[in-house]
């Protein structure tokens, strides 16, 4: 099931078959490409590297994304998922309770044609923060949401989702110990001050690059498999009861 963006509402062929090749042209044509082939070395190339902040036009994230920054021509920055599942679990080895979080800057959005006032950028991040002592929600005024579970905020220029991200081997322990916190922040949002709407679409985007780093990382958990439903609650009390 497609996820539901909160608020949304070919030319004529030309022929360009090639003439027909007279037999000894084509024989000729022939011999040339078997002799080329034979000559190519059988090595693949390198595959290219993964990238879930690139986004198809027509998928979900690149509408959200449009609408998030008021404009349909944007530039993308990005780290590969290679990159980022080696500085995540790089900095899940380092993780200690108590000590300091550290973000992860993952993807960058900001329109071709800059503004020339006020903020230009929609951000993801990530970190890791203790699942016995998380670190405070970063708003008192926004919407709190529970997807199967997993708790998070949003007003209209800050969106947070913590996950639980359970990994395989050496990390095994460290991971069970932590949740995965994820960060969207639009500085380019120009709206009114309360936006059901923005903050709908916010958190639905943040879950749904969330949900592409708990599979680049491979959490076993899998824990953001299920599309989600995005219902805003007042507090976070009402959401955390909502999921019980």
């Amino acid at each position: 099931m497609k996820a539901t963006i909160p608020g949304e509402t070919q030319p004529g062929a030309t022929d360009h078959t090639p003439k027909a090749l007279n037999p000894l042209k084509a024989s000729a044509a022939v011999a040339a490409i078997v002799l080329a082939a034979a000559s190519c070395t059988t090595e693949s190339p390198a595959p290219a590297a993964s990238n879930s902040c690139e986004h198809a036009p027509a998928s979900t994230e690149a509408k959200l994304v449009s609408q998030l920054l008021g404009t349909d021509e944007y530039k993308t920055g990005y780290r590969d998922d290679s990159g980022l599942s080696e500085k995540l679990t790089d900095e899940l080895r380092q993780w200690k309770p108590g000590g300091t979080e550290y973000t992860t800057d993952v993807c960058r959005f900001s329109p071709k044609v800059p503004r020339t006032s006020g903020g230009n950028t929609l951000r993801v991040e990530f970190y890791w923060t203790s699942r016995s002592n998380p670190s405070k929600w970063g708003r008192t005024s926004g919407s709190y949401y529970n997807f199967n579970g997993i708790t998070g905020e949003s007003d209209e220029t800050l969106g947070k989702l913590r996950v639980p991200c359970s990994l395989p081997g050496e990390l095994n322990g460290l991971s069970k110990q932590t949740l995965l916190g994820a960060d969207v922040s639009n500085t380019a949002y120009e709206g009114p001050e309360v936006n059901q709407q923005a903050r709908d679409q916010q958190i639905l985007f943040l879950y749904l690059m969330t949900r592409k780093a708990t599979e680049a990382l491979g959490c076993e958990n899998n824990p953001l498999k299920a599309d989600p439903i995005v219902k805003a609650y007042t507090t976070p009390e009402k959401a955390a009861q909502a999921g019980s």
